[in-house]
């Protein structure tokens, strides 16, 4: 009962959030098969009807989870070529005993080829740093390395990406508007939009989302906080259930 008062509780919240225009109502626009894989509380939710073997899976930010990674290996038998710049990160997998079909790229993904800056957690337990300014850690903001999905295909031969996981505090917007720009398709996109940031819009994620409907996407999952977001593009949609 307890978690039935907190779903109940956490999504009266939400939609009084979406009321005073400081949090985003998504429409679902399709329905299809979907499984959830990852721990819970840090989940993705995919079509399994379009994932095999054979197709190319990018995981953008790893953090300290590869729950959803290893969840797709496990059962899906797939390669997954996770990309994070951050220092922690990638020695925290070093550390791990992963399976060869995880590989770990040490850079980001933003809109271009080159460095940004990054910008620490304030508690420094946490792990997530952020392209998006951060006033209290700017004195110890670093530069990572970045290249954009074009690079990263042509230099890993990849002609498709069938499934891209994006979680990169804010530089989804980056990612998005690139592959737009470039007409860029993978075929399910899973996204954690990052408006609830004090220096992000509702705008922006209202942009993004407007921009890939344009480029032939259909949402088919909304997590109940609004955040996450998978979509499928409309070319794929004949193959699934």
């Amino acid at each position: 009962m307890n978690d039935i008062f907190k779903e109940a509780f956490d999504r009266f919240v939400f939609f009084t959030k979406v009321l005073r225009r400081k949090d985003l109502y998504i429409k679902k626009d399709i329905k299809c098969n979907y499984l959830t894989y990852g721990k819970q509380g840090a989940n993705w939710t995919f079509c399994p009807d379009t994932i095999n073997e054979h197709s190319v899976v990018y995981s953008l930010g790893v953090g300290y989870d590869v729950a959803f990674e290893l969840d797709l290996i496990n059962n899906l038998d797939v390669t997954v070529h996770a990309f994070d710049p951050t220092p922690k990160s990638i020695d925290w997998v070093k550390k791990q005993n992963l399976p060869k079909q995880f590989v770990l790229h040490e850079y980001g993904v933003a809109n271009f080829d080159g460095k940004i800056k990054f910008h620490p957690p304030e508690n420094p337990e946490y792990i997530s740093a952020t392209v998006v300014d951060r006033p209290a850690t700017r004195d110890a903001a670093y530069k990572v390395d970045v290249k954009s999905l074009a690079t990263i295909m042509n230099e890993l031969n990849h002609k498709q990406i069938d499934l891209i996981k994006i979680n990169i505090e804010g530089a989804e917007y980056l990612v998005i508007e690139d592959l737009i720009a470039k007409n860029i398709k993978p075929g399910q996109i899973l996204v954690e939009f990052h408006h609830r940031f004090e220096k992000i819009e509702l705008s922006a994620t209202k942009k993004a989302i407007k921009g890939l409907r344009e480029l032939g996407y259909k949402t088919f999952f909304i997590s109940k906080a609004g955040k996450e977001v998978s979509f499928i593009h409309k070319d794929l949609i004949d193959q699934v259930k």
